[in-house]
């Protein structure tokens, strides 16, 4: 653990896991106790007696297709007039055509973006509306959103879009109301996981099975057969299938629940409702799946996870050779299956069976509530720095290489073919876009950041205006990264338009005898934190940080993600 210095001090801290079918809770802490996090389980579309610890993420809009007229347990299932909004978090990052084809969709990042952000205002009213009802004097409170990402999004500027869609939601509510980016769901459910066993040397394996099993396939092969009495296509009422019961049973697989010889699936959209349509396995509008059917699809689905941790594994053994993975962690409904923990367990723990070095002595945990184990992770995570003053994670490995674009001072040898320009000030030979790299893919990052020192050059006259900085990233492996924009693979994050009104400057040339311009010389430092799924940047000069109340020391203007609209 690692020291935290809290920069705004909140009341009460508000856990969100955004899920694929649910989302994974709301969750809440309250100060200055910080207490375990309750988690909310009354929702509109729901009596008081009924709780549920997950609302679906789903809306119905109303006829002007503007404003949502329901959403979660509002929107109803069964009724064929309304269009459902539902699974738009596939949709939030540039996707495969093989997603789509799965769900039977055509959702452009467009409206999945307006349905993710109308979704998170519904969310944030009824959380506000929530407390309103329950905590005493909570209008005058300091309330945090946090919110977890999913693990795969790697793309900073992905992340900012989606901070910023979150931001515009819940400012819209108080002005003491904020919303942050806090760990990845990896990160978040292994907190959850091993918050009462924390070892600052352990390592950790995670897998958030969240996901539906391969029985789509399946389905839509049976479904096919009986295409003319189905409302829908066959892949959007397999889509359908599997986003309802399937995702409780799921869990309960190897356990006695499917020592039953069939399992009878709701077929929706069916033009009779009551119907037998024995061709593709369908009695009275049920349709009935041998298990071994479903073990078969579940094996598919682990050997294919157990190919990725293979690789994981065996990239780790490679370039950390010394470190040892102690715990693999298992969350999400799918991983919440006994029958997937067994299989993990007799792959990756048993003596004589693993056949990684790096994985002896490992345990595979399965989270105490699998799918509450984000959020939950969130604010244990959140509970610790405001209690303590500490960081779970001291430091990261960076999933990308991030850089800024610069000047350097020609080299024969090294610069030749690169632009050049020379500089009437001190006379230099200047290679221009070159890129210096300053945090580099896989290797460990502190959570205070990583500083880069500058000298700054400015006309005298022009001391107020911004200098301007651009960052780059890149997945290339480390050996392969660019020396300049003429190469491949770097990609522009962010511009920034930094103030150096507060920053240490010496006048130079100032003297009668020197022949040279006039410039001030500027000497100042940006420090690039890496946090778990986003980049932020401080500006500090002799050893303080800068801040000001009159405006941003520094003004990050972000690029769009790469999307498929």
């Amino acid at each position: 653990m690692s020291t935290w210095v809290e920069e705004r001090f909140p009341d009460i801290v508000v856990g969100i896991d955004f899920g694929m079918t649910c989302t994974g809770c709301v969750a809440y802490t309250i100060g200055p106790e910080w207490g375990p996090p309750k988690t909310i389980q009354r929702w509109p579309g729901k009596l008081l007696s009924e709780l549920a610890n997950k609302v679906p993420t789903s809306l119905v809009y109303r006829p002007d297709g503007k404003t949502p007229a329901e959403w979660g347990f509002g929107c109803d299932t069964e009724d064929n007039t309304s269009e459902i909004k539902e699974f738009f978090k596939l949709h939030l990052a540039p996707q495969s055509a093989s997603e789509s084809e799965s769900t039977g969709t055509s959702i452009t990042r467009k409206e999945a973006r307006r349905w993710f952000q109308d979704y998170i205002s519904c969310i944030y009213k009824h959380v506000v509306t929530h407390f309103h009802g329950s905590i005493p004097g909570f209008e005058k409170m300091r309330v945090e959103f946090i919110f977890s990402v999913p693990t795969t999004w790697k793309d900073v500027r992905l992340i900012e879009d989606i901070r910023r869609l979150i931001a515009e939601a819940i400012k819209a509510g108080a002005p003491n109301h904020w919303a942050c980016i806090g760990l990845t769901e990896a990160e978040a459910a292994a907190v959850y996981a091993c918050h009462r066993r924390y070892d600052p040397g352990l390592r950790l394996g995670w897998r958030d099975y969240g996901e539906i099993a391969p029985m789509d396939s399946l389905i839509v092969e049976r479904l096919s057969k009986v295409r003319d009495e189905l409302e829908h296509t066959p892949e959007h009422v397999a889509w359908k299938m599997l986003s309802g019961r399937f995702q409780r049973l799921k869990c309960a697989f190897g356990t006695d629940v499917a020592r039953t010889p069939m399992l009878s699936l709701e077929v929706p959209f069916l033009k009779n409702s009551r119907t037998d349509l024995p061709v593709a396995g369908i009695y009275d509008g049920q349709m009935s799946i041998e298990w071994e059917h479903i073990q078969r699809s579940f094996d598919k689905k682990i050997n294919e996870m157990c190919e990725l941790l293979d690789r994981q594994i065996q990239n780790m053994e490679t370039k950390y050779p010394q470190d040892r993975i102690s715990y693999l962690i298992l969350s999400g409904g799918f991983g919440s299956s006994p029958y997937v923990r067994d299989r993990l367990h007799q792959r990756y723990a048993v003596p004589g069976v693993a056949k990684h070095p790096n994985v002896l002595g490992l345990q595979v945990l399965m989270a105490e509530e699998p799918q509450l184990a984000v959020v939950h992770g969130l604010l244990l995570d959140r509970i610790q720095q405001l209690k303590r003053g500490v960081v779970m994670f001291g430091s990261r490995r960076s999933p990308v290489s991030y850089g800024i674009i610069c000047d350097l001072i020609y080299d024969p040898e090294k610069h030749i073919g690169e632009p050049v320009r020379r500089d009437p000030r001190d006379n230099n030979l200047y290679a221009i876009d070159q890129i210096e790299w300053l945090i580099i893919q896989g290797h460990t990052v502190p959570h205070t950041g990583i500083s880069k020192d500058f000298q700054l050059k400015i006309k005298p006259g022009e001391e107020h205006l911004p200098w301007k900085v651009h960052v780059v990233m890149s997945t290339n492996p480390p050996d392969l990264l660019p020396q300049s924009m003429k190469g491949k693979g770097a990609q522009h994050v962010c511009s920034l338009d930094i103030s150096t009104d507060d920053v240490d400057r010496k006048m130079k040339n100032r003297r009668w005898y020197n022949m040279r311009p006039r410039y001030w010389r500027a000497l100042f430092e940006v420090r690039v934190v890496v946090g778990a799924a986003d980049l932020t940047f401080q500006l500090w000069s002799k050893d303080q940080r800068i801040r000001s109340s009159q405006h941003e020391p520094i003004r990050v203007q972000w690029m769009p993600a790469a999307a498929n609209e």
